[in-house]
């Protein structure tokens, strides 16, 4: 095994700040799309199957496979355009009769390029004219008779696409399960062959071909026939990704293309070691991360020419007003209370003190500490730290990796360990040949075994050391179509540290009868969503509505908010046909039960109040174990309130008195 510091996977941490900032991360490299679609009479042809939008008379006019797929390529740059503005997206279509580009058979639709307000309004401009009359598509873009090899759109798509972008992906459209079809056998196999090689290229250089089927009425797209030899990657035809590649409508092809525009990119790249001298490559990627409405940009009047203004940023002494360099920066950490703060000194009335009685009379400082005349030396609240130090504070002077200490039975993993998202784990051969074996091995026999594995992590040069737990995912495929459903790979549950858990405020809670229980399974179980939760079901209505408008500035539309729909409100109808009635016999088998006196309704108002709901079997729970007096000042009162008991006081103590006194009358 090579040796290797993996220095060129660090972070460069040069700030002060221990986490950083993921918002704007997912957008800083640089992307490039092209969506090639194919011109064919088939990709022209009415269907009356696929979704129709009104024309404006009332009438509904039928769509083609070509009109959906350049709606799609326009919807997902209304998307990329707020979460990517520096990505890169081209539009050709293949199989046509007009030529533009250079290429035989191919028109350029749309330059690979930046995408801007004013080419998306021209390819608004081609599909309002569709609307109008449904075969304009067709005689815009005339299919030819000459059909271009698959090796040659490829080729054509790779000199279009600049080489020094982040990820390089072709979206390839067809509803032609077989472009060889009718061929002789050796013409049709040197076709194939030239495709599957010429893919295997741009493979190899790191490119993506992400291919989009669309089945007809009556003729299901068939891959065998010559997609899945063609595309699959060498010696991996039988894993050739096919999962959500049949489509055949307008709303699949968006929601799959939402999906597939968003590359995955490594939160981390570092080694694993499993034991003294065996080392393997791995790289960690995150499945989930919260969206943001990305950063706003600064702009400068300069002359009547708006000018980005860049950000930098200076420390001033706070004397002199002068610049500090960076370099005599020194960071404090508090550590404890001192007389500067805001607080009275415990010995104050017993020292002697200046006239504005805010500050002892010293006698001198020693090194950290300070003291007063007959007064005990106090440390100072101010420890200082180079930048340097506080780095090896923080990451505890340890490198980059993942060292597993140990194993463990999976049962023993519980659900409260996870209180972070897990970090996906895949293995790399980038730096160790055979890591991807080794990995697979280790995978296996944990799964096998019913283990996890127990690890000491550091994701990242600066970052916090943790605890994780390394849990198995074995490969899953579709029955049917043989795709694959979960990847194979482990995911890195951070553990908890003693200081993040907190005891629970509640001993012992109270336990609903059966009938309880039966009136509340009844319309949970109505109410029930059989499918499961589909998150792409339910977008963030706050990002909606921030790209809404940001869409209706850019192309000078009118955005009415009030036909803006919040797709997370609940149905309010739906629920109340649905399970009104159960949900009103749940309440009544409640109010019946005569422990639900013990509960003090909270009223509402402007300002949010603290909880102040008690529960007689909770008090006496505390009052027997001794730890009466842990309750609120609030819940206290409440308590002796929903008894008809006046409070004595506001004062703790005297209200802990009265519960006391209470529970043993009544005891």
């Amino acid at each position: 095994m090579a040796a290797n510091d993996y220095s060129d996977w660090r972070l460069d941490d040069t700030g002060e700040d221990a986490e950083l900032d993921f918002s704007s991360w997912q957008t800083s490299s640089k992307d490039a799309i092209i969506f090639a679609i194919q011109c064919s009479e088939s990709m022209h042809a009415l269907r009356e199957d696929l979704p129709q939008e009104e024309d404006g008379s009332g009438d509904y006019k039928p769509r083609t496979n070509f009109e959906i797929a350049l709606r799609s390529a326009l919807e997902l740059q209304k998307r990329k355009v707020v979460v990517g503005p520096n990505h890169a997206v081209g539009i050709v279509f293949w199989d046509t009769l007009e030529k533009k580009g250079g290429h035989r058979s191919m028109y350029v639709h749309k330059e690979v390029g930046l995408i801007t307000a004013q080419s998306m309004q021209e390819q608004m401009q081609v599909l309002a004219q569709q609307e109008k009359n449904p075969n304009y598509l067709k005689k815009r873009f005339q299919p030819s008779s000459e059909c271009m090899s698959i090796a040659d759109i490829l080729t054509a798509c790779a000199t279009l696409l600049p080489s020094k972008t982040a990820t390089r992906r072709v979206f390839l459209i067809t509803d032609n399960d077989d472009p060889v079809a009718g061929m002789s056998r050796d013409r049709a196999t040197a076709l194939r062959t030239a495709a599957r090689t010429r893919a295997g290229d741009l493979y190899d250089h790191g490119w993506n071909i992400l291919p989009f089927f669309i089945s007809s009425p009556g003729h299901p797209f068939d891959m065998r026939k010559f997609w899945r030899e063609a595309l699959s990657r060498e010696g991996q035809e039988d894993s050739f990704d096919t999962s959500m590649d049949l489509l055949s409508s307008f709303d699949d092809l968006i929601r799959e293309m939402q999906v597939r525009e968003i590359p995955r990119r490594t939160l981390f790249h570092i080694p694993l070691t499993l034991a003294e001298g065996v080392v393997i490559d791995v790289k960690g990627y995150g499945f989930v991360t919260v969206q943001s409405k990305g950063q706003y940009k600064y702009l400068v009047d300069r002359d009547g020419v708006l000018k980005e203004a860049s950000i930098k940023t200076t420390y001033i002494d706070k004397d002199d007003q002068g610049e500090v360099p960076k370099t005599d920066i020194r960071y404090a950490l508090a550590f404890g209370k001192t007389w500067d703060d805001d607080m009275k000194h415990p010995f104050k009335d017993a020292m002697d003190v200046d006239e504005d009685e805010s500050k002892p009379k010293t006698r001198g400082k020693r090194g950290n500490v300070l003291s007063a005349e007959d007064v005990p030396p106090v440390t100072r609240h101010e420890v200082l730290f180079t930048q340097e130090k506080m780095k090896e504070l923080r990451s505890m002077d340890l490198e980059p990796g993942i060292k597993i200490l140990g194993f463990k039975d999976r049962s023993e993993l519980t659900f409260f360990d996870n209180i972070k998202h897990s970090t996906f784990i895949y293995p790399s051969e980038d730096e160790y040949t055979g890591s991807t074996r080794t990995f697979a091995a280790l995978l296996h026999s944990l799964s096998k075994k019913e283990k996890i594995g127990i690890a000491l992590a550091v994701t990242r040069r600066g970052y916090t050391p943790q605890f994780v737990a390394l849990v198995p995912q074995e490969e899953t495929l579709d029955p049917d179509s043989g795709a694959q459903q979960l990847p194979p790979g482990f995911h890195m549950i951070p553990f908890p540290f003693a200081d993040d858990i907190r005891e629970s405020a509640y001993d012992q809670l109270m336990r609903c009868d059966e009938h309880e229980k039966e009136t509340a399974l009844a319309f949970v179980t109505k109410l029930t969503i059989r499918s499961g939760y589909e998150a792409d079901n339910y977008p963030n209505p706050s990002l909606r509505l921030h790209y809404k408008n940001l869409e209706a500035a850019a192309f000078n539309e009118e955005f009415n908010i009030e036909e803006f729909e919040d797709l997370t409100m609940p149905n309010y109808a739906s629920i109340q046909r649905r399970a009104g009635k159960l949900i009103e016999e749940f309440k009544d088998a409640v109010d019946a039960d005569k422990r639900s006196a013990g509960f003090v309704a909270v009223a509402t108002g402007a300002k949010r109040q603290a909880e102040t709901t008690v529960d007689e079997a909770e008090v006496r729970s505390r009052h027997s174990s001794g730890q009466l007096a842990k309750m609120t000042v609030v819940q206290l009162t409440a308590f002796l309130r929903g008894r008809d008991v006046v409070p004595a006081g506001k004062k703790k103590a005297e209200l802990v008195e009265q519960v006391e006194q209470y529970l043993s009358k009544y005891g």
